[in-house]
């Protein structure tokens, strides 16, 4: 609770919810945690659905490299964000067909 009195003070009405956000913390650093930053591991590993949709954006691109993103979107039945985010962060492939 100390921890919180000494945010309240350095923040005001900015400072965290005590029992939500500061109690999780101390409660880790009393564990061992020496630092907030993330744990090695920390996110969660790729669906199998990312995986999936990949390997349907990799297949479609390899029989016609010419698509648009709504025509990708609407023959593979994924969102056209997550097929621009395929793209160019799995696939690489940063031109894509404007016409």
């Amino acid at each position: 609770m100390e921890c919180h009195s000494e945010l309240v003070k350095a923040l005001g009405n900015d400072a965290l919810p005590y029992r939500t956000v500061v109690a999780r913390w101390v409660g880790k650093f009393q564990q061992g945690r020496v630092s907030t930053s993330d744990l090695q591991g920390s996110r969660r590993p790729a669906s199998v659905w990312t995986v999936v949709a990949r390997a349907v954006i990799e297949q479609l691109m390899v029989e016609d490299r010419r698509w648009r993103l709504l025509e990708l979107e609407r023959a593979s039945g994924i969102k056209k964000r997550t097929v621009h985010r395929i793209l160019c962060n799995k696939l690489h492939l940063l031109k894509i067909a404007s016409l």
